[in-house]
């Protein structure tokens, strides 16, 4: 598993400020990554590229747990004064979608392959 030095200073990592969140989010990303290849990342936690693709699927989790915040305006309104935020993420279903094309681009087809 990575770790808060990984994050910063190899997978160059800036959507997390501190270290507890990275500890906090790790665990639920490698379940994940660990759904995506069948359990197979689990015996290579210390693969580069499951270590890579660990800290990216965390920036998704953050990015999607701080989504509850705006992130920009959907629609005005003057005189009525209505203003719409939109989030970061629509839905669960955007952000799994989101984790599974990292998933694929970071994890090789050995990995992915549900077969033995």
């Amino acid at each position: 598993m990575s770790d808060y030095e990984y994050y910063l200073y190899v997978y160059f990592g800036s959507e997390i400020g501190k270290e507890s969140e990275l500890t906090c989010l790790m665990p639920q990303a490698m379940r994940y990554i660990n759904a995506a290849t069948f359990g197979k990342a689990q015996q290579e936690a210390e693969n580069e590229s499951v270590r890579f693709c660990a800290c990216a699927v965390c920036d998704v989790l953050k990015r999607y747990k701080d989504a509850r915040f705006p992130v920009g305006i959907e629609s005005e309104t003057v005189d009525g004064y209505s203003i719409n935020y939109k989030s970061g993420f629509d839905s669960a279903a955007e952000r799994d979608k989101e984790i599974a094309r990292l998933c694929e681009l970071y994890l090789s087809p050995e990995l992915r392959y549900s077969g033995v």
